[in-house]
């Protein structure tokens, strides 16, 4: 009878119930098992074979504790570009050998600038705009960025030949934008979200906010943005309505999304970073690691990248476990203002701002990032 009902247990179950004994135990337990003639031999090849698999388990996490350690040593800043960046100003394009985007050249707030990630002093300069420009975004998958500017203009730019595509008209100051395929998204001052078609430059949609729209993330057929002053994160679908709202206890300043996958991700200033599930609403995971308030998001595959205001840390934290992966100090001068991370080409860039030293401001590149 006993034998029986040991064969239902499953795998799972029989897992569950070892789990809190140490390996060793386990070990033991299955020498018994075959040398003790009173238990079923179900239960005792049950028992071998979860023994085997641990050990397999184990050696398997060791090492690859030891890869992570060896990647957190090696990853090291690698390039530096003097460029004037505040709020979200800066993006990683991988088409094209790979660029870092900002949205000042050099000193120039009415230019895109255009630096190469491996290094280099050659750059490029995407001129057009008639006013400062206060956001950039990049498409890597199909090889656009996309601009705004205090006067609401939003450029669409071919990063490869550098020509502009299409112009559209957003509003007033824009504060952040977004691009995915033949969507454009942008806000800020208005209180408003609002998503074009980049080709025709008709408004799709808009939705409202409580307050200053301080960030934007496009991903499948979703829109997520945060107000600042709002204290509000939201998700919204592209075809749609507004799905998803949550409130915060201070102001949200970033926010990354992740459809594939129905997460999303916010910085806010109370020096931490949530992690939402879109379907359910409910609030995963709270990740911890910052002094000052969470600024800037990026997100690549299964690493989210987050940088505090003034705590000049970088830290980079896998998507699906929330685990800290590394942090990465910023030798720079200032405010550390925005973050972007390419896993393709395996770096991370950031910008630091100080308002009063234009040789202080900076837009630094970290690599290796091949994250095992």
């Amino acid at each position: 009878m006993a034998d029986l009902l040991l064969q239902s247990f499953s795998d799972e179950l029989l897992g569950a119930l070892l789990s809190w004994l140490p390996l060793r135990a386990i070990g033991r337990c299955a020498s018994v098992c075959r040398t003790w003639r009173g238990v079923p031999t179900t239960f005792a090849a049950q028992l071998r074979a979860l023994r085997l698999r641990l050990h397999a388990s184990t050696a398997e996490s060791l090492l690859r504790l030891e890869r992570r350690e060896a990647w957190r040593h090696a990853v090291r800043e690698v390039a530096a570009f003097p460029s004037a960046i505040s709020g979200n100003g800066l993006a990683l394009l991988d088409a094209g050998g790979g660029w870092v985007v900002s949205k000042a050249h050099g000193l120039d707030g009415r230019k895109v600038g255009m630096y190469p990630q491996r290094g280099g002093a050659q750059s490029r300069a995407l001129e057009g705009h008639e006013a400062d420009i206060m956001a950039v975004a990049a498409d890597s998958r199909e090889g656009r960025l996309v601009s705004g500017d205090i006067h609401g203009e939003l450029r669409v730019w071919d990063a490869r030949t550098g020509a502009c595509i299409a112009t559209v008209q957003s509003g007033g100051l824009v504060f952040a934008v977004a691009l995915r395929g033949e969507a454009v998204a942008s806000g800020g001052e208005e209180k408003l979200a609002r998503l074009h078609w980049w080709r025709s430059g008709a408004l799709a949609r808009a939705f409202p906010a409580d307050g200053d729209v301080e960030g934007l993330a496009l991903s499948g057929d979703r829109l997520a943005f945060v107000d600042g002053s709002g204290r509000t994160a939201a998700v919204c679908s592209v075809e749609g309505g507004k799905l998803r709202s949550w409130s915060h206890p201070a102001s949200t300043l970033a926010v990354a999304l992740q459809a594939a996958s129905a997460r999303a991700w916010t910085g806010c200033a109370d020096k931490l970073v949530r992690c939402f599930c879109l379907d359910t609403g409910e609030c995963l995971r709270v990740l911890a690691g910052h002094q000052d308030a969470v600024n800037g998001l990026s997100l690549a595959g299964d690493v989210l990248a987050s940088v505090g205001f003034r705590d000049k840390i970088a830290c980079l934290w896998s998507a699906s476990s929330g685990e800290a992966l590394t942090s990465l100090s910023i030798n720079g001068m200032g405010i550390v203002y925005a973050v972007s991370l390419s896993l393709q080409q395996g770096i991370i860039a950031v910008a630091d701002y100080d308002g009063g030293n234009t040789d202080g401001s900076k837009i630094r590149v970290f690599r290796p990032l091949d994250y095992p």
